[in-house]
């Protein structure tokens, strides 16, 4: 079906008009006003007025900061000197067998950044788990 609103012609679908007078209980031409509406081609100044009252009494900011908010753990990061130990004796053994450049452990216990040649590079020491 189309519609004249101003000087435009809108194609309005057959089926959403039905769905509108079946699922609503309104009448055809209630319901062609509606999607005209919803779609922007006519200002309905009730809902205009409503949607600017309800930024301005921020009901939506409410309405969503209603929710639950979860309380959020520290994570505390497990104590692994083995690693470690391994992040130190290869950051000792670039220093003094490798020509790299400002070396630096980044994590104790897992990252390594330093330059080679012109170019920046990370080392990340990751431990396995042991297979059930």
């Amino acid at each position: 079906m189309f519609v004249k609103v101003g000087n435009k012609e809108v194609n309005i679908n057959d089926k959403e008009i039905d769905k509108l007078v079946d699922t609503l209980g309104i009448s055809v031409d209630e319901a062609i006003q509606t999607i005209l509406e919803d779609n922007g081609y006519e200002i309905n100044e009730e809902v205009e007025r409503l949607t600017k009252q309800a930024k301005d009494n921020k009901i939506t900011a409410t309405i969503h900061g209603a929710q639950k908010v979860r309380n959020k753990r520290e994570v505390v990061r497990k104590e692994d000197p083995d690693k470690e130990n391994l992040v130190d004796w290869i950051a000792n053994f670039l220093r003094e067998n490798v020509s790299v450049e400002n070396l630096e452990i980044t994590n104790k216990g897992k990252l390594i950044e330093f330059e080679y040649l012109g170019n920046k590079y990370k080392l990340d020491l990751v431990k396995r788990r042991p297979a059930k």
